[in-house]
């Protein structure tokens, strides 16, 4: 505090308010003027704006405080040329008794003396041979402007000079024309405006010391903090350790980290206890990082640690001075009343230290200039009073941010399955310098994670893990795709309703696919769906809540995308695949490759091959055309192909001929198996206990046949599909039999005979 409070500003600003006793306390000039202030025991000169313009830079006002300690006589001169007046001004303050003589002589008005002292806050004012006494607290005007009392941890004090008040006091006052700390240079030009790191990827750790004694009592606390922040990408990670006592050796028991996702609306919280993680997400779009400090109450760090530029820059700059060893530019912002979670403060004070050009640092190969170095908050509450105060130390910070991926893993935010666990591996011919490439594995990389996202759109959360591998002629990059996070955060549910008319629906599937095939590109004018059991139905009508549109059923629920959700484009891993695939065929998927940490360009790989995991049996069964892959799809939002005709809520029974039971098979698994028997006509698949039932006759089923259950859908085949198209050509033998206009109905009664038989079709 003490360092921040500068006394010769204070009395200089105090003579410039009382031209006479009746003046009012305003610092503005009516006119521009040329004003020559001179201090002793420090030469320091301040020209005004009318100043001609080589006129001699100011220098720093002294810290009367830190480097008079015993206390000091301090005389000053202002002369205003166009008032044709001129003040003398004569301070004596004793340090060790806290009192102060201040006098004022003016030319044509009445001398002032006031004597005062902090230990009685007594207020002793000399005019007119007459002394009046008053509480320093409540003094006459103009004096009464003058004084501000100050208390820090150890002793109070007191002070004339309406520049040494806080931001808020002095607005209160209607003096907001002089900037907080700048004191007599309020007018100088050419001040330095702090640095804006807005656009810039920004990594570093802050060692925070933190102390509230009127809630906690004397003890300091620690804690480390680690903020990564990518502005491409709009993400921003905080990881924070728990705070211990600063006499506490013990390592913290509990690490947070919150990856704020502010593209897409999503934080990924992190809880890491003695090695025991747990994570969770959530989509939310007002959030804010924040820093929990020990009392409960917590700040926000992009208005305290990281402000935006729209708040730094209306700080005031207080000059050079030494954090931590190091010349820096410190800044002072004074706020306003603030909340902190438990508490309602009055105005916080915050001090910010950033290197300076100074060419001291030996490696000179970075660029040091203007990185912060400290922020310092003292924290003030509605009456006033200290409340907390917090150090934070920045170091080892860089704006060059690699590996995002690893660094903002949220892997352990995912269940390891098929449906949120997609593996993607693309095939890059290697014709050149492949000694090279493997060099370079790590670049390849790097320019293979720039490339997936300027195709698919996804975020490097959503890859967490790239691997590379070299054959003879080839170069195979496999990356983990995560799937879309917190889906239901999309929609609106309408619990108990259901779309009385759908446009498209789908049994045997999970809620989040229900929810996932309305968000897909291949349906974006899908505005709510409904989940009953396992049947998913669809619908494009804007007004989901209008009259005609929702019918009640008990055991559904209806979902409604919301504006959020149409603000936002979060691709879904199978429309980030279909990307990919689009731009294989156009042998757009290119990545150039550049040696090591330089510039030099090894060469450029052009993606010819994709593959991925989808968890079907195609490895089992022989099915390994690649132009057949969509056909083996895990949760695919449509019917399995060739298999459109289908019946929701049903399953085969199992103890009548017609049906037998094969395994425990996922849907697209069970129709894999149907496909590749000739003599699967019928099957059904159910969500839950995944029941594979097959029927081998040519048939539908009867109706005693089946059963109802939730989580089924029973599925036919299409019988064309087995049977080979000959356009335009009809066989020319008379029909032995006669088996009705549509040509699927011959197909049918043909693989049922087991006899060759030609259809025609009219």
């Amino acid at each position: 505090m003490e360092t921040r409070l500068v006394i010769a500003a204070a009395l200089l600003l105090a003579a410039l308010i009382l031209p006479t006793c009746k003046a009012d306390c305003d610092a503005k000039p009516k006119k521009p003027v040329k004003r020559k202030i001179k201090l002793i025991p420090d030469q320091i000169y301040f020209e005004s704006s009318a100043a001609p313009q080589n006129s001699e830079r100011s220098k720093m006002i002294p810290n009367l405080l830190k480097n008079y300690k015993q206390g000091w006589k301090l005389t000053a001169e202002i002369s205003d040329s166009s008032e044709k007046t001129t003040t003398y001004l004569t301070e004596y303050y004793d340090m060790s008794s806290k009192q102060g003589f201040l006098s004022f002589k003016q030319d044509g008005g009445d001398d002032i003396n006031l004597f005062y002292m902090s230990r009685t806050r007594e207020l002793f004012i000399y005019r007119n041979h007459e002394c009046q006494v008053t509480d320093v607290q409540n003094p006459p005007e103009p004096v009464k402007s003058l004084i501000y009392e100050w208390r820090t941890w150890r002793e109070n004090l007191t002070i004339l000079g309406p520049s040494a008040l806080f931001a808020r006091a002095w607005t209160s006052q209607g003096k907001e024309l002089i900037p907080l700390g700048r004191g007599c240079k309020r007018l100088a030009r050419g001040l330095p405006l702090p640095p804006n790191f807005s656009n810039l990827d920004l990594e570093f750790h802050v060692e925070v010391a933190f102390s509230n004694p009127t809630v906690l009592g004397p003890t300091h606390f620690l804690s480390h903090l680690e903020v990564i922040r990518n502005v491409k990408n709009n993400l921003l990670s905080v990881t924070t350790e728990d705070w211990t006592a600063a006499n506490n050796v013990a390592s913290p028991l509990v690490i947070m980290e919150h990856i704020y996702d502010y593209a897409n609306g999503h934080v990924y919280s992190y809880v890491d206890t003695n090695g025991l993680v747990g994570c969770k997400i959530e989509a939310r779009d007002d959030v804010a990082p924040t820093v929990p400090f020990p009392d409960k109450n917590e700040v926000n760090l992009l208005q305290t640690i990281l402000p935006t530029y729209d708040i730094l820059k209306n700080a005031s700059y207080l000059g050079i001075h030494e954090v931590r060893g190091m010349p820096v530019h410190i800044f002072e912002l004074v706020t306003g009343p603030m909340s902190v979670g438990n508490a309602n403060l009055g105005h916080a004070v915050l001090t910010y230290g950033f290197l300076t050009e100074d060419d001291y640092i030996l490696d000179t190969a970075v660029d040091h200039r203007n990185l912060p170095v400290q922020v310092t908050m003292l924290a003030y509450g509605v009456n006033n009073k200290p409340y907390f105060y917090f150090y934070a130390n920045i170091h080892d910070i860089t704006t060059t941010v690699t590996d995002l991926n690893e660094k903002l893993s949220v892997k352990d935010c995912y269940d390891e399955n098929d449906s949120e666990y997609t593996w993607v591996q693309l095939g890059f011919p290697v014709t050149d310098r492949p000694a090279l490439m493997m060099a370079n594995s790590a670049n390849i990389k790097r320019a293979f994670l720039e490339e997936l996202q300027n195709v698919t759109g996804l975020s490097p959360l959503r890859t967490p893990d790239v691997l590379i591998d070299f054959t003879d002629n080839m170069a195979y990059v496999t990356v983990l795709i995560l799937g879309h996070p917190a889906i239901s955060g999309d929609y609106a549910e309408i619990p108990k309703m259901k779309i009385m008319e759908p446009e498209w629906t789908e049994g045997a599937i999970t809620r989040d696919n229900c929810l996932k095939a309305c968000s897909s590109k291949d349906n974006k004018d899908c505005s709510a769906v409904s989940y009953c059991s396992s049947v998913c139905a669809t619908t494009t009508k804007a007004s989901v809540n209008s009259s005609g549109v929702l019918v009640n059923s008990g055991d559904c629920s209806t979902y409604v995308k919301t504006e959020r959700s149409k603000r936002r484009n979060v691709v879904l891993t199978r429309d980030a695949i279909s990307y990919l695939e689009d731009a294989l065929r156009k042998s757009e998927f290119k990545i150039v490759v550049k040696h090591l940490n330089t510039v030099i360009v090894v060469g450029t790989l052009v993606a010819e091959t994709i593959e991925y995991s989808t968890g079907g049996l195609r490895n089992m069964i022989g099915e390994s055309n690649p132009d057949l892959r969509h056909l083996h799809q895990r949760n695919s939002f449509n019917a399995p192909e060739g298999l459109k005709e289908k019946l929701v809520v049903t399953a085969l029974k199992t103890d009548k001929p017609y049906g037998g039971y094969v395994g425990s098979f996922e849907l697209q698994d069970c129709a894999d198996v149907c496909r590749d028997r000739e003599d699967c006509f019928t099957f059904s698949s159910c969500l839950v206990g995944k029941q594979c039932v097959i029927a081998t006759e040519a048939r539908k089923p009867e109706f005693e046949e089946t059963e109802f259950q939730a989580d089924c859908t029973m599925y036919t085949k299409s019988y064309e599909m087995n049977s080979e198209e000959l356009p335009d050509i009809c066989y020319s033998s008379a029909a032995t039999k006669y088996v009705g206009d549509e040509p699927r109905l011959g197909v049918r009664r043909r693989m049922h005979e087991r006899e060759r038989v030609h259809v025609q079709g009219v």
